[in-house]
């Protein structure tokens, strides 16, 4: 059985958290496969970002009565300066894949906003290879989503999984994934990598 047909067993089995006002209509994959190479703890799927770390976060303008966390924010480079975890917010709720991370950011410009939604707040690392590469340039690279759970990070954002020696591994972070990708073709390869 593949990692994929465990994952869908899995969803059918109620091992996912699914959200109760979805309709129903898409409890199967996404266009990105649903897949992970440690189906007993699927915790190290989001990432934990710790206060200093480099990111690039969705801004709203509050003052001027943006309403935060919502997808029409426009995204700065800034730094995390609180994290929080949460079991409910803003209408996502924590799953089996871990609690619902909020953010305070210190943007590179000086604004601050508390309260930034994990989904809204990207590493820095992870921003710069989505936005210089295409996912058709990933080798070896994808990106998975859960597009039945309840918990929004999972189900927009998602995961990576690399394929190194034969074996799908999961990684919270397109960077981790590829750079875990990249030093196994080298050692395969000795060196000549991606000819």
């Amino acid at each position: 059985m593949s990692n994929i047909d465990e994952a869908r067993a899995q969803l059918e089995e109620g091992l996912f958290d699914t959200d109760s006002s979805n309709d129903g209509s898409d409890k199967s994959s996404s266009s990105d496969e649903e897949s992970d190479d440690d189906t007993s703890s699927l915790l190290h799927l989001k990432p934990a970002l710790k206060v200093g770390d480099k990111v690039v976060a969705a801004w709203w303008d509050v003052k001027g009565n943006e309403k935060k966390n919502t997808s029409d924010g426009r995204w700065f480079s800034g730094k995390v300066t609180a994290v929080k975890e949460r079991d409910l917010f803003s209408g996502s709720r924590a799953s089996n894949y871990g609690p619902i991370r909020v953010y305070d950011i210190h943007y590179d410009d000086g604004d601050k906003l508390e309260g930034v939604l994990d989904v809204f707040v990207c590493p820095e690392k992870d921003h710069d290879l989505e936005t210089t590469t295409k996912s058709k340039d990933w080798k070896g690279v994808r990106n998975v989503k859960d597009k039945a759970s309840s918990d929004r990070y999972s189900r927009e954002i998602g995961w990576f999984v690399a394929t190194i020696g034969g074996e799908e591994k999961s990684f919270a972070t397109l960077y981790e994934a590829m750079k875990k990708s990249d030093e196994y073709t080298i050692q395969v390869k000795k060196g000549n990598i991606r000819e």
